[in-house]
């Protein structure tokens, strides 16, 4: 659940500690996409409170295998569910791909494409009036901006 995401980041970020060794924080979960009301609230909030607490988010709407498909094609069509996302994912690049797989060694040199399909895609979705919420740009995903300071951080 996304607050027991933010809670655990909260648990382990102490901003009073001089020997506190994170320069960032983040918090990284799905939506399960608008049609799961209680899941979409929480998912808000806990967005919220990760801001408040200065944390940085990476959302994936409706669900991380959108990050996943975006190193296959960029996709901006409707994806009501995490289940939709996987079904698509398997038809475009990882036929055998199930819930939780480890297929980093599968998505790894493709990781330039997702980058660069991420971020159209959140300039077009996300950007323009710049007033959205992550939880509110569908499908859209910020993993690319864990990644990307992941990236600059080496």
């Amino acid at each position: 659940m996304p607050k027991s995401v933010v809670e655990a980041a909260k648990a382990i970020k102490k901003d009073e500690d001089p020997e506190d060794p994170y320069d960032e924080v983040w918090v990284v979960f799905d939506t399960e996409g608008p049609q799961n009301p209680n899941r979409f609230t929480a998912a808000k909030a806990s967005v919220n409170q990760a801001y408040a607490l200065k944390f940085k988010t990476a959302v994936s709407n409706p669900a991380w295998e959108f990050w996943l498909l975006l190193h296959f094609e960029y996709f901006t069509g409707n994806l009501v569910d995490g289940t939709a996302a996987r079904k698509r994912l398997k038809e475009k690049g990882l036929p055998n791909y199930e819930k939780g797989d480890n297929c980093f060694e599968d998505v790894y040199n493709l990781t330039p494409t997702a980058l660069k399909n991420a971020n159209k895609l959140f300039k077009e979705r996300y950007e323009p009036d710049g007033k959205k919420h992550p939880c509110d740009c569908h499908p859209c995903t910020e993993v690319h901006r864990l990644i990307e300071s992941m990236m600059s951080n080496q």
